[in-house]
């Protein structure tokens, strides 16, 4: 049996796991899925989580919604991490499920994410930074993927100071056009504003005061 197990307590939770499943996929762990209830079937996610270790698996992710039993009922019969996802129900919206799974009694604990779909792929990287502990090739790939994280919003950070320049040097240029040479600028910046340099009178706008100018027009 793959290293890392996910149930499910129904069948309609199956959309909101396919981060996890694109996750564990994208760094190619392999993963078995299950749907069992702790009031349903109590028996069955019993006896899974009783062998589960023996069966190799080494983390279970469990989802479940409303009453959300099912992670604790797992952790209970397991010494195996259990990862709890809450599933965003009517009428709390996941919110009675996430309490469900944060308040275990002290001595069985479930490692609960937030709710739906970002507590999925959440859910699948804790799971594998658990598997990378003993795994080099997975904890690499791991380092990587938090590298192409950081190189994404160093990306979009680098686009929109380029676009923020881009408009303070179309302000700055309106700025001149309004007020003439001639003519003195109605306005006070908060540091320094606009001044004269020169023999001809040039209005000087000094940069990074686009939003003073844009109160002033």
């Amino acid at each position: 049996m793959p290293e890392i197990a996910i149930i499910m307590g129904s069948k309609s939770d199956l959309l909101s796991l396919k981060g996890a499943f694109d996750t564990l996929n994208s760094f190619n762990v392999e993963f078995t899925a299950r749907v069992m209830s702790a009031h349903r079937t109590p028996d069955a996610a019993a006896d899974f989580a009783k062998n589960a270790e023996a069966n190799g698996v080494k983390v279970i992710i469990c989802a479940a919604g409303m009453a959300a039993h099912l992670a604790g009922v797992i952790a209970a019969h397991t010494t195996l991490p259990v990862i709890g996802i809450p599933m965003a129900c009517e009428p709390f919206n996941g919110f009675d499920a996430l309490l469900a799974m944060v308040q275990m009694p002290p001595g069985i604990p479930v490692a609960t994410v937030t709710a739906g779909k970002a507590g999925a792929k959440n859910a699948a990287l804790l799971a594998i930074s658990m598997l990378a502990l003993s795994n080099p090739e997975l904890a690499a790939k791991l380092k990587a993927f938090r590298a192409e994280q950081s190189r994404k919003v160093e990306e979009a950070d680098a686009a929109i100071q380029a676009e923020l320049a881009k408009l303070t040097s179309l302000i700055e240029y309106e700025t001149l056009l309004r007020f003439p040479r001639t003519q003195s600028a109605p306005f006070s910046l908060r540091r320094g504003g606009c001044k004269r340099t020169g023999e001809n009178g040039k209005i000087s706008v000094p940069t990074g005061v686009s939003a003073g100018v844009q109160h002033a027009l």
